[in-house]
């Protein structure tokens, strides 16, 4: 028989635990094609101390900053349907979790990511 321990209350936390608690909480429930899916959680360890982290979904087209900033020469540029498929990939992922009634603070390149098909996903 496996028994989950819950999770002090938020009162009892410090704050960047009761993010992380919301944070786990969105992502578990979260399913859209343009939302990267939680797979599990870890520890990371430095020699000072130990941080939770994340475990998400790999993106295989890597993150959006560096899709549309790091072209080189032979890249062609992005059309103007590419750059509208892409906005929209970002208000479909943002819908979704307005939609279940959350807000996404940080939307921005860096936590973006694409997927080869040039699809987009919204951490």
């Amino acid at each position: 028989m496996r028994v989950r321990a819950r999770p002090a209350p938020c009162a009892l936390r410090s704050a960047p635990d009761c993010q992380l608690a919301l944070a786990l909480a969105v992502q578990k429930q979260a399913n859209h094609e343009n939302v990267v899916r939680l797979l599990g959680t870890t520890t990371v360890e430095t020699n000072e101390s130990k941080h939770p982290a994340l475990v998400m979904e790999l993106m295989q087209g890597g993150s959006l900053h560096d899709f549309l900033h790091c072209r080189t020469a032979l890249s062609p540029p992005l059309t103007p349907q590419a750059q509208h498929r892409i906005a929209l990939d970002v208000a479909l992922g943002l819908q979704y979790l307005h939609s279940l009634g959350w807000m996404h603070r940080d939307v921005r390149q860096p936590v973006a990511n694409s997927e080869p098909s040039h699809s987009l996903a919204s951490c």
